[in-house]
């Protein structure tokens, strides 16, 4: 006779139960796996107890298919989230780096902040997104090698605004819009678009302020070449409490290693 437990892993098989009890674990005509119970002592099952591992086996099927359900959901945004970056990609390809580069650093600063799961993917989301709004932008501004006239400069600093306003109705995209639309605020004040000040701007948008400044500062640009990694640093220190929350930004350079303690 074949043996009942032949389907099952070897150490099932070498503990030689002598009674079993199995629930299939499905809903909705998906078969997702099997609940087994394995006895050593040869026994009956009552009927409370069969009872009870049929809901047991039902609870667990609706948690595992609830679970790859958002498995699946969260794929699905990401796909969207990269539309929209090669959509910029399209208009202007630097910009899309520089949002990649821009999002690997304000997710590990938002997880050393200590910040909970769901902020963090909010900072990923916003920091990947933050420039969407300069898919609206003409590429004559967008790489000028001159200075920027007075209504070029309207024209890009309506970019926060108009790349939240593109998210704004995704659900799953809530926590990103202030990051998008306040990253260019200062701490201080005088930002754009709104001029907050200290806290009334969003901690995300706080957060992605800092790498997006150092990565602009990096990064070649039409009108100058990058600046070396330690003057970088040293720039983000000199507008600590005036562009940059204090507190991040010492986070921030810690990270970078370069965290200078003030000299008086």
């Amino acid at each position: 006779h074949e043996d009942p437990l032949h389907h099952y892993p070897d150490a099932v098989r070498r503990a030689r139960f002598s009674a079993a009890v199995c629930y299939p674990l499905a809903n909705r005509g998906h078969s997702l796996g099997v609940l087994s119970f394995f006895y050593k002592t040869p026994r009956e099952f009552e009927k409370r107890e069969k009872d009870l591992g049929v809901i047991l086996a039902h609870s667990m099927a609706l948690a595992i298919e609830n679970s790859l359900l958002m498995s699946e959901g969260k794929q699905n945004r990401l796909v969207t989230v990269q539309a929209l970056i090669r959509s910029l990609e399209a208009k202007d390809s630097e910009t899309s780096y520089h949002s990649l580069r821009v999002t690997q650093h304000a997710t590990v600063l938002a997880e050393q902040m200590g910040l909970p799961p769901r902020q963090v993917e909010a900072v990923q989301y916003g920091a990947t997104l933050h420039d969407l709004g300069k898919i609206g932008i003409i590429g004559t501004i967008l790489n000028k090698k001159g200075k920027l006239s007075d209504d070029e400069l309207v024209v890009v600093r309506r970019h926060p605004v108009v790349g939240a306003r593109i998210v704004e109705n995704v659900d799953y995209l809530s926590g990103a819009v202030p990051v998008i639309r306040h990253h260019h605020e200062r701490f201080e004040g005088g930002g754009y678009p709104d001029g907050l000040a200290g806290e009334k701007i969003p901690l995300g948008a706080r957060i992605v302020a800092i790498p997006d400044f150092y990565d602009a500062l990096t990064t070649s640009r039409p009108y100058r070449p990058a600046y070396p990694h330690e003057k970088a640093l040293a720039m983000i220190r000199e507008r600590i409490g005036t562009a940059f929350d204090p507190e991040i930004a010492r986070i921030f350079l810690q990270i970078q290693g370069g965290w200078k303690r003030p000299t008086h």
